[in-house]
């Protein structure tokens, strides 16, 4: 069984812990005490940290200019605890393959974006599972079921 905690940093950090079989907890940290407190609760238990990429994108270049950047101190501490994990760098993910993974794990965030953050930190997560063959896709379990195995295995 993998252990995977993901995330969605930001202003709020999306994050989800997981295994292959279910969404074992997930939350949102409003600020970096808040996220330092969520990786103390998960210390040792982690197998994997997988995160949402940061990149400028053009048309917000100017909005960049003078600001503290959260998403990149939030990435930078992630980084940084990983490794102080003794669990390598973590897998990072850029968010243009949001559309893919949703299509994959079958899940999407629904109702306010301010509050679903640990959405896209899940199907980060899972995406990670899909990619190292240690889960199926959504499709896969749907296929599974119609085949009438237990559990989509």
């Amino acid at each position: 069984m993998t252990r995977v905690l993901s995330f969605d940093p930001g202003q709020t950090t999306g994050w989800c812990y997981q295994t292959e079989d279910q969404i074992l907890a997930f939350g949102q940290a409003k600020d970096l005490v808040e996220l330092m407190d969520v990786c103390e609760l998960y210390s040792g238990l982690v197998d994997h940290v997988v995160i949402e990429d940061y990149v400028v994108r053009g048309d917000k270049i100017s909005s960049h200019v003078g600001g503290r950047l959260p998403t990149i101190q939030m990435i930078g501490y992630l980084k940084a605890w990983s490794l102080q994990q003794k669990l390598g760098h973590p897998t990072l993910y850029s968010p243009r393959l949001k559309p893919i993974q949703q299509k994959q794990t079958g899940m999407k965030p629904v109702g306010k974006h301010s509050d679903n953050h640990w959405v896209d930190a899940y199907n980060h997560g899972r995406w990670y599972l899909i990619k190292e063959k240690k889960a199926p896709t959504a499709g896969e379990i749907e296929w599974r079921k119609k085949q009438g195995m237990q559990n989509g295995k």
